[in-house]
């Protein structure tokens, strides 16, 4: 991170660009049994923001599909005019319903303020519809979103938990960064597992993946500014990805292969 730099650390718990997919390879499990695992694959499905900039209390994304055997992951940054921003109360669409995996109230406390977060569901059956995100009784100033779905990952657990191998963010309330990194506090548990990652930023600036991250899509509105992006790279560790200074949240989850 810049020198000068304040970082908070998440607690665990424009158009847009679709269709882009990870190609999927195999591996040989790292234990030693000889078992070979699918790596998994990344498809976009929408980056964009309310089209009506913005004051509302609930969203309501594009149409999106997403099967039984798929997991959806939406990562949400929002703005509302006080210095201190909520999460939505419910993200969801008629028969899947999101958990919060990763959360931060402010990643800007200056009105106003911004507050980002990932979601995370396997539908019991195929699901095509528009996903709900809902801040209840708050009136919001804008909302971004980044929809992402995984193939060929692991499906145990409720609700897609199987999939989270770990996850891990940060955010930076200073104006000037131009990036910000974030690493996974443990080694990969397969070579083959794919890093997702996402960015948030309290302007309407591009950002530009780091490294040899592939990105999966980027949208968002300006007045106030919102940003997100989402990218995805097989067996990446560390996400650094730059942009002009702006305040920020990154975050990335292991995906773990089936």
């Amino acid at each position: 991170m810049m020198h000068g730099s304040r970082e908070r650390r998440w607690l665990a718990a424009p158009a847009p660009v679709s269709g882009a997919v990870s190609g999927a390879q195999s591996g040989v499990n790292p234990s030693g049994s000889g078992v070979v695992r699918t790596n998994p694959v990344a498809v976009h499905l929408e980056s964009a923001a309310d089209p009506t900039d913005r004051t509302l209390s609930a969203y309501t994304t594009g149409s999106i599909s997403v099967a039984a055997n798929e997991i959806l992951w939406a990562w949400i940054a929002a703005s509302q005019n006080l210095t201190s921003c909520v999460q939505p109360v419910a993200v969801s669409g008629t028969g899947i319903t999101l958990e919060q995996v990763l959360a931060v109230t402010n990643f800007d406390t200056s009105a106003p303020a911004r507050s980002v977060s990932l979601w995370r569901a396997r539908p019991a059956a195929n699901f095509t519809g528009t996903i709900a995100i809902d801040y209840g009784i708050n009136v919001m100033t804008g909302c971004a979103w980044s929809l992402v779905k995984t193939q060929l990952m692991d499906l145990s657990g409720v609700n897609g938990a199987g999939a989270m191998q770990q996850v891990k963010g940060a955010t930076s309330a200073d104006a000037t960064p131009t990036t910000l990194a974030v690493t996974f506090n443990a080694a990969l548990e397969f070579s083959g597992n794919l890093c997702l990652a996402f960015a948030a930023l309290d302007t309407s600036n591009v950002i530009a993946p780091s490294g040899a991250f592939v990105e999966l899509g980027e949208g968002g509105h300006s007045t106030p500014g919102t940003r997100v992006e989402s990218a995805r790279l097989t067996g990446g560790t560390t996400w650094s990805p730059t942009w002009t200074a702006s305040k920020c949240g990154v975050a990335i989850v292991e995906v773990k292969a089936g």
